[in-house]
């Protein structure tokens, strides 16, 4: 999908930048790359985003299951019982799930268990629950309290995002359709005007105006992206 929507914006940055089929395959590496690599940014943003909340409900789970005397690997079991409910096998949470409880069933450690699941995921939120349970089976705390706490810190991280999201969905908004104009300002032009914008496309000083408009434009966007991605 991401190789299709780049061949499509290169086509039409070719064809009304240069006209030029030739200019398509010149274009190609530096608009197709640089669409790319921000569809896949934001493609895995939101799975990113997305394994979040079912990580939190799965600690949930494993918290409910904490509270009535369960131990952390008895408890895990327990909440794979209920995840198959609220989610389907192909979903990255019971893959992952799913395959831990394999590895318990291999009697590993659940340290080294936990360890691997982060490594996998690589993400913030479960490199610190991970680093805090091996902690608390080290030193014998609460493990019940520890998971809410962390629970409660996931959630709240998840809730500003939520909050920043409504906050800048308007200015997202206006940035596509400010991105979207100068191409359909430009497509306006050699509809209305092509004999005006005739003299853009031969040449090297047309070119070279076209090349720079471009520049600038790519040059925009960018920082526009960078404006509306906000992390916390």
């Amino acid at each position: 999908m991401g190789i299709l929507e780049a061949a499509g914006a290169v086509c039409l940055t070719a064809f009304l930048f240069y006209r030029s089929v030739q200019a398509a395959c010149l274009l190609l590496i530096p608009v197709g790359g640089t669409y790319l690599y921000i569809w896949e940014r934001e493609k895995l943003r939101q799975k990113e985003r997305e394994f979040t909340r079912q990580f939190l409900d799965a600690l949930q789970s494993v918290s409910a299951a904490l509270n009535v005397g369960y131990s952390l690997e008895n408890a895990m079991l327990e909440a794979a019982k209920e995840m198959r409910i609220m989610y389907q096998e192909q979903d990255r949470i019971m893959k992952e799930w799913n395959y831990m409880i394999r590895q318990m069933k291999m009697n590993l450690g659940m340290e080294q268990i936990l360890e691997e699941f982060s490594g996998r995921v690589d993400q913030e939120d479960v490199r610190n629950f991970v680093t805090v349970i091996a902690t608390v089976k080290k030193s014998g705390g609460n493990m019940a309290k520890v998971i809410r706490q962390t629970m409660s810190q996931i959630q709240e991280k998840e809730e500003l995002n939520q909050e920043i999201d409504t906050v800048i969905a308007a200015k997202k908004m206006e940035f596509l359709v400010m991105a979207v104009i100068p191409f359909g300002m430009i497509a306006y032009m050699m509809i209305s005007f092509p004999d005006f914008m005739e003299i853009l496309y031969r040449g090297v000083p047309g070119r070279a105006v076209m090349t720079g408009c471009l520049l600038l434009y790519l040059a925009a966007f960018g920082i526009g992206f960078r404006m509306i991605r906000i992390e916390v």
